[in-house]
């Protein structure tokens, strides 16, 4: 039987309110280093049915809180997209 680990990081999502509203960040679950020291096993058992963007924010749960970003849509504009 494996042991499970304490999470380490919460997990937030966007909610929007129709197409044009701004979202806000709404805490859906939790994610813990894995075995391996380097993936994150992320837990989600909050998502949202309506509004629900596909913006995840995973926060290390001991780190100093900076707000949240104000649009992640923008931020979209300057990431690098992964293969």
């Amino acid at each position: 039987m494996t042991v499970r680990k304490p999470p380490t990081h919460n997990a937030y999502c966007v909610v929007r309110q129709g197409r044009r509203a701004a979202g806000h960040w709404m805490e859906v679950g939790s994610a813990s280093v894995a075995d391996n020291g380097i993936d994150l096993k992320v837990y989600l058992p909050l998502i949202p049915v309506t509004g629900f963007d596909g913006h995840i924010l995973l926060r290390p749960i001991d780190a100093v809180h900076e707000p949240f970003p104000s649009d992640p849509e923008e931020e979209e504009e300057d990431a690098v997209e992964m293969p």
